[in-house]
């Protein structure tokens, strides 16, 4: 049986003042046609499901399905994930891939052991894992689009792209826009990356096992994972429908801007400048039709901030080019941090990468309400938001 849903009416729309119908959070996208509705149902499905250790759960892995991160409609991410690594001041940061970094697996397989932050690690930071509503619409503006971002910077406000190569095409450099670093440009790419560092799941785009701490280094199956890497093989079905779930997912839907109060004081005192709040994706015939020429109001420039006063985060991704300070092997990015898209933010119950400030939580003897979350939100960003 198929559960309809109603979609919500909004007063107004981000074009127009007429009436306008949008989906509901987790709805597909206006406009697909039946074949396309069809995939991303069973992607829906698949997002949702559990993964069994036959189909090459693990050996070790933070999350049986996906819906377990980022929430079965996609919405709004409701867990967190820790990462490791080494910084010295002379050689720069170490991911420790080789003792089983960035990232802490908290789960394994019976029979498997668990992961452990190894002694030489003196970084260790948390990030939650963030919704994938709209994520084929984000993944359809054009780079050109999110690299001319790069002009608001204003000296006290700087914004860069980070320019990455993608999982399925490493000979192209294009922008990311995908996870807390704006490390994956494509929700392949994120899918293959996300199925094998937090499910298991090696794939024909990121082949290698996450072993505990990286052992054993020979690549010698473990007892208690033996399906044969990768286990999933060239386009296979998990990874095609999650992919198709997330590209055809509807943005959250929204109030109208126009004339509104928040709205004016938001772009006057300079929040729109990290927090672009409109794109529209190109008319491309290489993209499905229900993603063509669609203006989005995401709020985000999608581009790296320094966040250095917040001490944000300490973990530069692992393809940061170097600085030339202290050393060749020093990496810049490590307090950097992906504007967040602000569409959904009414939904959220914590915020930051960190998950530092939460919303309507016991926190002492009152609780924190949704205005009071966000002044704490807007403070932490200082050197970026100081007005």
């Amino acid at each position: 049986m198929t559960l309809l849903l109603a979609p919500c009416w909004i007063a107004g729309s981000a074009t127009g003042d007429d009436r306008a119908l949008q989906p509901r959070g987790g709805d597909p996208l206006p406009g697909l046609t039946m074949e396309q509705l069809e995939r991303f149902n069973a992607g829906r499905l698949e997002y949702d499901r559990t993964v069994s250790i036959d189909e090459g759960l693990g050996p070790i892995f933070n999350a049986k399905r996906c819906s377990t991160c980022h929430g079965a409609d996609g919405g709004n991410g409701v867990d967190a994930v820790t990462l490791f690594g080494s910084f010295d001041p002379v050689t720069g940061f170490d991911p420790l891939e080789e003792l089983g970094g960035p990232v802490k697996q908290e789960q394994r397989n019976i029979g498997c052991s668990f992961e452990n932050i190894p002694v030489v690690s003196n970084v260790e930071v948390s990030r939650r894992t963030i919704g994938t509503m709209g994520y084929g619409l984000v993944e359809a503006i054009a780079d050109l689009d999110l690299i001319a971002n790069e002009a608001n910077n204003d000296g006290q406000v700087s914004g860069r792209a980070h320019l990455v190569e993608s999982l399925e095409d490493p000979d192209s450099t294009v922008v990311g826009r995908f996870g807390w670093k704006a490390q994956l440009p494509t929700v392949l790419s994120f899918s293959a990356d996300a199925a094998r560092n937090e499910m298991g799941l090696t794939n024909w785009l990121v082949p290698s096992e996450n072993q505990p701490n990286g052992l054993p280094t020979d690549g010698t199956p473990m007892n208690c994972d033996s399906k044969p890497d990768p286990e999933l093989g060239e386009q296979h079905a998990f990874i095609t429908s999650v992919v198709d779930f997330q590209r055809f997912m509807a943005p959250p839907p929204q109030a109208p801007r126009g004339n509104m109060p928040g709205e004016l004081i938001f772009q006057n005192i300079g929040c729109a400048q990290c927090h672009v709040p409109e794109y529209t994706t190109p008319d491309d015939p290489a993209l499905e039709e229900a993603l063509r020429a669609v203006t989005i109001s995401p709020y985000s420039d999608f581009l790296l901030h320094d966040l250095v006063e917040l001490d944000a985060d300490g973990q530069p991704h692992p393809d940061c080019q170097p600085d030339g300070i202290g050393g060749p092997n020093m990496s810049f990015g490590a307090h950097e941090i992906r504007t967040p898209a602000l569409w959904g933010l009414r939904d959220r119950n914590i915020f930051m990468h960190s998950g530092d400030v939460a919303n309507r939580i016991l926190v002492g003897d009152t609780v924190e309400e949704f205005g009071e979350a966000l002044d704490k939100a807007i403070d932490a960003h200082r050197n970026e938001a100081d007005f």
